[in-house]
C-alpha cells in the first residue's frame, strides 16, 4: 500500500501547466484577484484552478499548496511544469 507522502509525491505530475502557474503565484502570497490579473483570467477561474489543485494534491488550504510547491522547487522536481 502506498504511503500518504508517496501518494502526494506521485501527484506532482498531474498538475496542468496552468495549475502549476497558479500554485507558484499562491506561493508568492498573491490573492485570487492578483493571480487572475497576472494570468489574465477571471477570479472564478482562479478559484476553480485552486479547487482542482487542492483535490489533486489532497490538501485543504492555500498554505498547503504553497508548502507543496516550495518543496517541489527545492527538490528540483519540475515535472509538474512539463505537463
Amino acid at each position: 500500500m502506498e504511503s500518504s507522502h508517496a501518494a502526494r509525491a506521485n501527484r506532482s505530475t498531474v498538475l496542468t501547466a496552468r495549475e502549476w502557474q497558479v500554485a507558484e503565484l499562491i506561493t508568492r502570497g498573491q490573492s485570487y484577484q492578483q493571480i487572475g490579473a497576472e494570468l489574465v483570467i477571471a477570479c472564478g477561474t482562479v478559484e476553480r484552478h485552486v479547487a482542482n489543485i487542492m483535490s489533486k494534491l489532497g490538501v485543504q488550504s492555500r498554505a498547503q499548496i504553497a508548502a507543496w510547491t516550495t518543496e517541489r522547487r527545492w527538490r528540483g522536481d519540475h515535472s509538474a511544469q512539463d505537463t
